[in-house]
């Protein structure tokens, strides 16, 4: 985000500039206008080459998101089949209600059958 304050700062500086500019030849004649426009090139080339490389650090800080972002869908994607694959249990807790009672049952009637065989 600072990059991109920093970029509207360039293009108002610029604007700034060339008012300023058409003051100065008004002022001083061209001459000397066209002295300090040269001078003023030098430091907006530098300038331009720092924009430059932050722009290049800004597009790979968003290859990296979308790298990050692309392996994080696939983990969603994987977590929704594994999650899909489970059958869908309607009553589920009545279903476990049920073979918990059978299973007491089953209990039941193995102790009374072992009782009567003794």
């Amino acid at each position: 985000m600072a990059d991109l304050e920093s970029l509207d700062e360039v293009v108002v500086d610029q604007y700034d500039v060339f008012c300023a500019t058409r003051a100065l030849v008004d002022e001083v004649g061209l001459p000397a206008a066209l002295i300090s426009l040269l001078l003023h090139l030098g430091q907006t080339h530098e300038m331009e080459a720092e924009l430059e490389m932050s722009l290049w650090r800004t597009i790979h800080n968003f290859d990296i998101l979308a790298w990050h972002t692309d392996i994080a869908k696939a983990r969603i994607e994987a977590v929704e089949a594994a999650h899909d694959a489970f059958p869908v249990l309607l009553g589920y807790w009545l279903d476990v209600q049920f073979i918990c009672e059978a299973v007491v049952r089953l209990e039941d009637c193995k102790g009374i059958l072992c009782g009567s065989m003794v």
